[in-house]
């Protein structure tokens, strides 16, 4: 029934980048023509920085949804739960709640944020938010297709080991397009 939403983009440098970031705006602008999204991404961040500027860098845009990505710069904080659940519970207090999904991209070693991940889901399934792991995609993927571990290994997709190339940004929007639309009712 909607036409349009407030989407905000929240995260690190690989989601300030536009590649899997413009492959999902493209897609919602598709889904919902009237839609607005919105960047607000910081490159080197992780949640403990994106937490402080929550108010002013999501809240303004009073939003539908909002993508939170800060697996990777979080890999090895040791408060990412704490900060990933306040940024959940900030949320939760503005008078239009939005969707929040977390957003879990990988580097090429997908070991590296493994404890940011395990972190990060334990919050979203305390307080019901939806999550989509590209990294666990890729793993898969890499695991069970050898063309694409080889291009995963000639760093096709991720060519200084953490951004993604106009492959890999087509790769990991494709899977979460994918994954929100196998679901809508549950993303928006």
């Amino acid at each position: 029934d909607k036409t349009g939403l407030e989407v905000v983009f929240f995260g690190g440098s690989i989601t300030y980048q536009e590649y899997w970031r413009g492959t999902v705006t493209n897609k919602i602008k598709e889904w919902f023509p009237d839609s607005n999204c919105y960047n607000s991404s910081r490159g080197g961040t992780g949640s403990k920085y994106g937490w402080t500027r929550l108010e002013n860098d999501v809240k303004k845009y009073n939003p539908d949804v909002v993508f939170v990505e800060y697996a990777v710069n979080d890999a090895n904080d040791a408060n990412t739960a704490q900060y990933m659940e306040s940024i959940v519970r900030t949320v939760n207090t503005w008078d239009k709640v939005p969707v929040v999904i977390f957003v879990y991209t990988t580097s090429i070693d997908f070991k590296a944020n493994a404890y940011a991940v395990s972190e990060q889901t334990r919050v979203a399934e305390s307080y019901g938010v939806p999550y989509i792991s590209v990294r666990d995609y890729c793993m898969s993927m890499y695991n069970a297709d050898d063309y694409f571990k080889a291009d995963w290994d000639n760093k096709v997709y991720l060519p200084d080991n953490t951004h993604t190339s106009q492959a890999g940004g087509k790769l990991y929007g494709d899977y979460v397009n994918a994954l929100l639309l196998s679901n809508p009712n549950k993303y928006f």
